[in-house]
């Protein structure tokens, strides 16, 4: 889904950890510890699919605050499920992971909205995940929005977003086309969310058209990114966390 940037920052390294139907490849959880330099990893599955136990969930998120020197990426149509999935009681016996005063700098999300419809159903989840630390003490350094494959026009702003009083909005927009059986994607959709974007200072990254028809919006290529995390991952239950990964939970393929 992503291609590298000039500055070699992003790519495409899909992390596999997650089976379909619950469990996690227990061989590809630790893959990237075996990496010694920093690279960027984009989840491949939701995270917060209601058919991710909790304990599986702790697993990556452990693995993900013990390689603070890569980056975690990981995208979600289940954006009301965060809280309950991050922070709600475990029915099946898992530790939780997050905590008051905890920040996990190097996992950001992003939250995949097709049209306007999805955008209405699924951005205040997005600002609740975004701001969820005021309440719970957990820093999450970016929330942001995948709109891909584009289906329609869409504003993520059109709701409002709460901007004052400690609460901030979207981090990052990351916008592809569909180039496939839904039709080439609007060049206008495209131009009037990066408009958007750049009105509000929030960092742009165009995907691409789809379908081999590259990645030039009005003669350019769009790269924009946040900052990468500089802050130290702070998790006082990792250890209670790690034991997870030795139990039944994390089986292998």
């Amino acid at each position: 889904m992503f291609t590298m940037t000039d500055e070699g920052v992003f790519g495409d390294e899909a992390w596999g950890v997650l089976l379909p139907g619950g469990g996690v490849y227990r061989e590809v959880l630790w893959r990237p510890f075996n990496e010694k330099r920093g690279r960027v990893y984009l989840l491949a599955g939701d995270p917060f699919h209601p058919e991710v136990s909790t304990a599986d969930l702790d697993c990556v998120l452990s693995v993900i605050a013990s390689a603070p020197h890569h980056l975690f990426i990981a995208v979600t149509t289940w954006p009301e499920l965060a809280l309950k999935r991050l922070y709600g009681p475990a029915d099946d016996g898992a530790c939780r992971l997050l905590g008051e005063g905890d920040s996990l700098g190097n996992l950001w999300f992003l939250v995949r909205m097709t049209d306007q419809a999805e955008v209405e159903a699924r951005m205040p989840a997005v600002i609740t995940l975004k701001n969820c630390w005021l309440a719970d003490g957990v820093h999450w350094p970016v929330v942001g929005v995948l709109a891909a494959p584009l289906h329609g026009a869409v504003d993520p702003w059109r709701l409002g977003l709460p901007e004052v009083d400690g609460f901030s909005g979207i981090d990052w927009l990351v916008c592809g086309g569909d180039g496939g059986e839904g039709g080439p994607t609007d060049r206008e959709w495209v131009r009037r969310l990066r408009d958007q974007a750049e009105e509000r200072n929030v960092p742009f990254l165009f995907t691409g058209w789809g379908a081999g028809a590259g990645r030039l919006l009005d003669g350019r290529t769009w790269d924009e990114t946040p900052p990468l995390p500089k802050e130290r991952n702070r998790l006082h239950i990792l250890d209670n966390c790690r034991s997870n990964c030795r139990r039944e939970f994390c089986r292998a393929a």
